[in-house]
């Protein structure tokens, strides 16, 4: 079935969709259309750019600086950035306001290295 619906994806890569989020996991966020049902990842390379923190008891990413939570069940709009036929794979990307996308670089907030 997931390479059914990554073929019936395939000709749609760069569109936005709804999507809830069904998995919280340390390398990304897991979604589903909800309009088709097709699930897929969103990498944490994808992510807005802040500190990630797991909370594998309330399944929750929480930025650290941002204060921005993704949890389960919450909806999330994605953009398909690609659809792997022979795998069956789906990738996404959050696809949030640029206010939200990207978080101020904080000058003097790197930490002196030890030796």
């Amino acid at each position: 079935m997931d390479r059914y619906m990554a073929a019936f994806m395939a000709d749609k890569v760069g569109n936005s969709f709804d999507a809830r989020i069904s998995g919280v996991t340390r390398f990304g966020l897991f979604v589903t259309i909800d309009a088709s049902g097709a699930s897929g990842l969103v990498p944490m390379r994808a992510l807005p750019d802040d500190y990630w923190i797991l909370d594998e008891q309330r399944h929750t990413l929480t930025g650290r600086h941002s204060g921005t939570v993704f949890a389960i069940g919450a909806l999330l709009p994605v953009r398909l950035t690609e659809a792997n036929a022979v795998t069956g794979g789906l990738a996404f990307t959050p696809d949030l306001p640029a206010t939200q996308a990207r978080r101020k670089a904080r000058p003097g907030r790197i930490p002196p290295r030890r030796r």
